[in-house]
């Protein structure tokens, strides 16, 4: 066996080992600590890009549910609204039936007119408080010409346009009823009849938006949850594969030491003979 003072190539050879080692069991130690495979892109360029697109997606789905609910919940309260305005249609439309009847004196038809004006303006009150976020839904104010617009997916354009109808007694035509006679109560009754047919139209068509919604956040969940689970499979820590890949590292590198050790040994034998 050669000795050399100059150049001790076994050492040299320990030690480039040993640092390599140490290098991969501090990364694993990184990854067992955090949980996370890729801590640093540095640690899986490609992954890293393919996660982070994921992570972007995820985010936007989970929040598109939300939004999903929040338009539900719009939906929800504007038929509610109606149902309301369903029933004071009714009553309108009963009292109207009652007028026609020639049993009524003149005084009976106006004390009915009375009160078919009274549920007429119960009607205007509804439409005027009932607000989402202090937005307007029956007024006509939001409907095919200016739809509410709800972002339902995590990209550009991922939208539902849902309009809102006018429930106003003036454009359910009811707002000037009258029953002081007889051929008049029989209009009403017709007019009242319309009124009630645009009622149901409208939340008919509310009702196919709210099952288009629930359908749609059925597919955002399932979406985020099948996305999540490839950016685990990307980013996250394969524990019982870290670990032994944790202690082989660490043993190759305690065992690295030992050779170094042995190493500067050998040239501590040369300077000794040189002595």
């Amino acid at each position: 066996m050669t000795l050399s003072i100059r150049t001790n190539v076994t050492a040299d050879f320990a030690f480039r080992n040993v640092q390599k080692n140490l290098s991969e069991a501090t990364v694993s130690t990184k990854r067992i600590a955090s949980g996370k495979r890729i801590n640093v892109a540095a640690d899986d360029v490609a992954g890293f890009g393919i996660s982070e697109r994921l992570k972007t997606q995820i985010r936007g789905l989970r929040r598109a549910d939300l939004n999903v609910q929040d338009g539900i919940s719009m939906i929800q309260l504007a038929d509610g609204t109606m149902n309301k305005i369903g029933d004071l249609l009714q009553r309108i439309r009963t009292l109207a039936v009652q007028a026609v009847n020639d049993t009524n004196t003149s005084a009976d038809r106006r004390t009915i007119q009375l009160e078919i004006q009274g549920t007429v303006s119960d009607i205007d009150l509804l439409v005027s408080t009932v607000t989402f976020n202090g937005q307007m839904l029956l007024d006509g104010s939001h409907g095919a010409a200016n739809p509410f617009v709800f972002h339902i997916g995590a990209n550009k354009d991922d939208t539902l346009n849902v309009s809102f109808g006018d429930m106003r007694t003036a454009t359910l035509g009811i707002d000037s009823l009258s029953v002081a006679t007889r051929s008049e109560a029989e209009s009403a009754i017709a007019t009242v009849d319309g009124a009630i047919d645009k009622v149901s139209e409208n939340r008919s068509t509310l009702g196919a938006y709210q099952n288009r919604l629930e359908m749609v956040t059925g597919a955002v969940r399932i979406g985020a949850e099948d996305q999540s689970r490839s950016e685990s499979r990307l980013r996250d820590t394969d524990f019982p594969q870290e670990i032994t890949r944790n202690a082989l590292a660490t043993l190759k590198t305690q065992v690295g030491l030992s050779a170094l050790s042995q190493a500067s040994i050998g040239m501590a034998n040369v300077i000794r003979l040189l002595g």
